[in-house]
């Protein structure tokens, strides 16, 4: 598989143009490796694709960085974490 090769004013303009991202693209975005993001996703880190689609929601994955690196903790009382929460509840899959 190919890796992505996108620099911040990439990352700035995928942010703008597009919120639904591919695999590839999300791990680019994230700066991780394809099989990293991969990781990361089964882990828990990152969220899973929406359901149904090969495709993740950047919004989403902004959350569940912005929760990892503790920023949805600080400023507005954790409104970033809690609206990830709510994602993670709403999108969790069945085991």
């Amino acid at each position: 598989m190919h890796k992505l090769n996108i620099d911040a004013a990439d990352g700035d303009r995928l942010k703008r143009c597009s919120r639904l991202l591919t695999r590839e693209e999300a791990a680019a975005y994230c700066r991780l490796s394809t099989q990293g993001f991969s990781q990361w996703v089964k882990k828990g880190r990152l969220p899973g694709p929406l359901p149904g689609t090969a495709r993740w929601d950047l919004r989403a994955i902004d959350a569940a960085l912005d929760s990892l690196s503790g920023i949805a903790d600080r400023g507005e009382g954790g409104i970033g974490s809690l609206v990830l929460d709510q994602w993670k509840a709403k999108h969790a899959r069945s085991s």
